[in-house]
């Protein structure tokens, strides 16, 4: 059937209506695609500048604050020295001369601090509450604070406590809010915390801060504590309010960071909140801005960009249908040629796919030529890797082929040079445990494949299948020498087959020979130098360069050596053990493959015979001889034979240890049951217990750490501790009297020991002992 020319824009035709669908849609998406996400990037960039400056500005009012919270601290520091204020701080009765300097002297303090509103003392033993403002006229506004001190609420060095004050202007009551500040000078003497400094931080102060760094684009400003309750607000009728049910502070409260920004609808609109977080004073500060007119401008060009968007599909549109004449014609001439030479008529129907034409003329032609194909390559393939299986043994001249078969094989193999590679998969033992056979054999088929598409791009090869770990490659060579890049082709391989299966392999390199016959002494040297992958480790690339050296290379046995391995390990010293055994593989690792495992199976036989007899190792430890061996078998490098042979050292060192460890637990026991009985005594010591177990002091500490899993102070300590523990519960007695009564006769000492074991000091856990529970 020929087509005519105006058939091609009818849309009966399939592939026509799919190609003019597929490039419409294709256009679409692509400019949606490419709008949107220009769109969105130039959005997203724009939130970032706007939040990277807000931080900075709550950056800015965080660092205000720490230096507000530092010169508090040194407020403190001035009041607690001066000699007038701790004459008021330290009486035990009322004193109107010093509490009226104490009162102008705090006065003159306060008003070198701007942000100070005002600062007290109070004496709990007095019940006397100075200010620079006077006494005790203003005593009433602080009612609370001082009866937060009265009732104990405050038990850190300094305490925080927001709240609303009460100060009279022109007799009239007049509410402030401040930041009162309750530092305990005497917080970590064991005395009595009698005494108390007060200093109120005016909030105003830091809200004018925030109103002068605040844009018009900003709804609020405010900062809150990390149990989210307001400090500082714009909105003063929210100071002190808890917001931490509301959902954007408990995510706030809940983020990793320091620092960040996020949106949230608050109030039915949404919101872009930014918070930096002071880890000085663990407060959070926080701006809230209208989303919507942060990114007012965006909204008009995204309304350009979807404007634009429509044109080009469009105009994309009707190009589309211009050119698809063009587009279509390579598909109308191939029907017009199948036409005329097969002859096959297109279906009947108005509608039809005009690939069914198509392929109702190949599939017969494709199908006979598949088969034929397919039936010659699985013949020829089995002749071809039998034949050079062959070559390799050497024993070519018995096989049976048909003359075609074989002249196509010789004509492969005519080239003037040859060399066998051998690929050994690495830990091979432990690659045979974890893989099924199935998949061992894909294995090895992929690298086959591997190596044949990596290496043909250098020369002629072919792979060969050997059996257990090892795959055979033949190089067929145009001269005397190696491709340039053949080195890094085989790292290529090792690389390439590692990343697939997690699982390294090494290459030999056999001896160039210069003809096929030939073929077997390469793979003979190529077998040869495979063994000394034991030297080079695994992922190595073996050839007669780096072995050459070692091929004849002899030494006498290191029977010195050896004795020092056998001393090491009599004597439990096991570092002299290690360095001995590396010394001893040291000395093995310069020889040839064949006297490097003579010898390293004498040394094992010799360690085995000195103390089988002593430790009966064969019966006890379950280190047969036998089995010994056949696991030296599976040791591929020098690395894993260093290895093997210490750990059978440590096997045989730890029989020793616990024959001796069972003659040491009675003395342990002993020795444990005397520090019960006598913990009070402030010199037992390790040395004395060493001296009562009859053993030096280093072993009893070595011995006493095997039994009971820690050091010797460490368990004094601790049972020293858990009867001081008790007394502090039990009795009344001073924690001065408790000290000597457990053997610490140093306070201080005492003190950090009780601390550092339950976190919490002695007074605390006597005060609340649920407390220790709890941490």
């Amino acid at each position: 059937m020929k087509l005519k020319k105006y058939d091609f824009f009818n849309f009966n035709f399939n592939v026509y209506r799919k190609i003019l669908l597929f490039y419409f849609l294709l256009v679409i998406f692509t400019v949606l695609i490419i709008c949107t996400t220009l769109f969105y990037l130039f959005s997203k960039s724009a939130i970032k500048e706007i939040s990277q400056s807000s931080q900075a500005m709550l950056g800015q009012t965080s660092y205000t604050s720490e230096l507000i919270y530092e010169k508090v601290n040194s407020l403190a520091k001035i009041m607690n020295n001066d000699p007038q204020i701790v004459d008021v701080m330290y009486a035990t009765s009322k004193n109107p001369v010093d509490e009226f300097n104490a009162k102008v002297r705090m006065s003159n303090i306060s008003s070198a601090y701007p942000f100070i509103r005002y600062i007290g003392v109070f004496n709990k033993v007095t019940q006397r509450y100075i200010t620079d403002q006077g006494v005790p006229v203003f005593a009433e506004q602080d009612r609370d604070l001082i009866e937060s001190i009265n009732n104990g609420d405050f038990s850190n060095y300094i305490n925080f406590m927001p709240r609303k004050s009460s100060f009279f202007i022109n007799q009239d009551p007049n509410i402030e809010n401040v930041l009162s500040y309750v530092i305990c000078p005497n917080f970590y003497l064991s005395q009595e915390k009698n005494v108390y400094l007060i200093i109120n931080v005016d909030e105003s102060y830091i809200q004018n801060l925030i109103h002068s760094m605040i844009s018009n684009n900003t709804d609020s400003i405010f900062v809150m504590n990390a149990q989210g309750t307001v400090l500082s607000d714009t909105d003063h009728a929210l100071f002190m309010n808890n917001l931490h049910q509301t959902p954007y502070i408990d995510g706030i409260l809940n983020a990793n960071q320091n620092k960040g920004y996020f949106t949230e609808r608050v109030g039915g609109k949404k919101q872009l909140i930014t918070f930096v977080k002071s880890n000085t004073l663990n407060w959070y500060f926080v701006s809230v801005q209208s989303y919507d007119q942060l990114i007012s401008n965006t909204k008009k060009l995204r309304n350009i960009t979807f404007l634009i968007a429509i044109i080009l599909i469009v105009v994309s549109a009707v190009f589309s249908s211009i050119f698809l004449k063009d587009l279509y014609a390579p598909v109308r001439a191939l029907v017009e040629r199948v036409n005329k030479s097969v002859g096959v008529k297109p279906p009947s129907r108005k509608r039809y796919n005009e690939f069914d034409v198509l392929s109702e003329a190949f599939t017969h032609t494709i199908d006979r030529a598949n088969n034929m194909e397919s039936s010659y390559n699985k013949t020829y393939n089995v002749f071809r890797e039998t034949y050079l299986y062959c070559l390799m043994e050497g024993t070519f001249e018995n096989m049976t082929i048909d003359k075609k078969t074989f002249n196509k094989i010789e004509t492969e193999l005519e080239w003037p040079y040859f060399c066998i590679l051998i690929i050994k998969i690495d830990q091979y033992a432990s690659f045979k445990l974890r893989t099924s056979n199935k998949h061992q054999l894909l294995s090895k088929y992929a690298i086959c494949n591997i190596s044949k598409e990596i290496l043909e791009t250098l020369t002629y090869c072919q792979t060969i299948d050997l059996g257990k770990d090892q795959v055979g490659v033949l190089l067929c060579l145009s001269e005397n020498a190696f491709p340039s890049e053949f080195m890094e082709a085989l790292k290529k391989i090792q690389n390439t087959v590692e990343n697939l299966y997690k699982n390294s392999i090494s290459i030999s390199i056999g001896d160039i020979v210069n003809h096929k016959n030939q073929i077997s002494l390469s793979y003979g040297s190529a077998l040869e130098y495979s063994n000394y992958r034991l030297f080079l480790g695994h992922k190595s690339i073996v050839h007669y360069d780096n072995v050459k050296q070692q091929l004849e290379r002899t030494i006498e046995y290191p029977y010195n050596i050896e004795k020092k391995i056998l001393s090491a390990v009599e004597s439990l010293q096991l570092s002299n053990m290690d360095e001995a055994i590396s010394l001893f593989m040291g000395k093995i690792s310069e020889l040839s493959f064949q006297q490097t495992l003579f010898y390293y199976h004498q040394c094992i036989v010799s360690i085995f015979r000195y103390f089988s007899n002593l430790l009966e190792v064969n019966t006890k430890n379950g280190l047969n001889y036998y089995d010994l061996i056949k696991n030296t078998e599976n040791l591929e490098t020098l690395q894993e034979i260093d290895q093997f042979i210490k750990t059978f050292c440590r096997d045989i060192c730890n029989t020793i240890l616990e024959s001796k460890n069972k003659s040491f637990s009675h003395k342990v026991e002993e020795v444990e049951k005397y520090m019960q009985e006598h913990y009070t005594d402030p010199n037992l010591s390790l040395e004395s217990m060493a001296a009562f177990a009859e053993v030096s002091p280093g072993y009893f500490g070595k011995i006493f750490r095997s039994v009971k899993n820690c050091t010797f102070n460490d368990y004094l300590n601790h049972l020293r501790m858990e009867k001081a523990r008790r007394l502090l519960i039990e009795t009344d007695e001073s924690i001065a009297s408790i000290s000597q009564k457990v053997g610490i006769y140093n306070d201080n000492y005492f003190f950090t020991l009780f601390k550092k074991t339950f976190g919490i000091t002695p007074a605390q856990y006597r005060k609340n002992p649920e407390k220790l529970s709890s941490i």
